[in-house]
């Protein structure tokens, strides 16, 4: 039996949206600060800071997308943006576990590179947005 699922408050509708077009300007945000950061080689600028909130973010909400998707299949219902053919399934699958397998690679090798909390920080953020916000108001959405 289907377990019914709330709506979405306003709160969670507010921070579903605000961190999924937040999440769409970083993509910009990340390839605009990687050059100017290589273009004054300064670990200490301010682009240096800008570019690990971006990057984590981006990362982190791929990786909360990837692990929320992969339950999903696993669990059985498959929600509508995956297809509902078996083989199709699987392929989704592996393209999960390598995107998931790719956000932690990049959390991974960003700290192992030498970058500080911030990175971390925006990469959490990034999960509970993605918790809280987009995967509430994606039900809702679809309801």
């Amino acid at each position: 039996m289907a377990q019914q699922q709330k709506p979405a408050s306003d709160w969670q509708s507010v921070l579903g949206l605000t961190g999924l077009l937040s999440w769409l300007l970083m993509f910009g945000v990340v390839d605009y600060s990687h050059d100017m950061l290589m273009a004054k080689n300064d670990s200490e600028s301010p682009w240096a800071t800008i570019y690990e909130v971006s990057a984590g973010y981006v990362l982190g909400f791929v990786g909360a997308l990837a692990v929320w998707l992969l339950w999903q299949l696993a669990q059985g219902p498959v929600p509508e943006i995956l297809s509902e053919s078996p083989w199709m399934r699987g392929l989704s699958a592996l393209g999960l576990t390598a995107v998931l397998a790719s956000a932690l690679a990049g959390l991974v090798m960003h700290n192992l590179g030498g970058l500080s909390l911030t990175y971390d920080s925006a990469f959490v953020i990034a999960i509970l947005v993605v918790s809280f916000g987009v995967i509430p108001l994606y039900r809702n959405w679809r309801s």
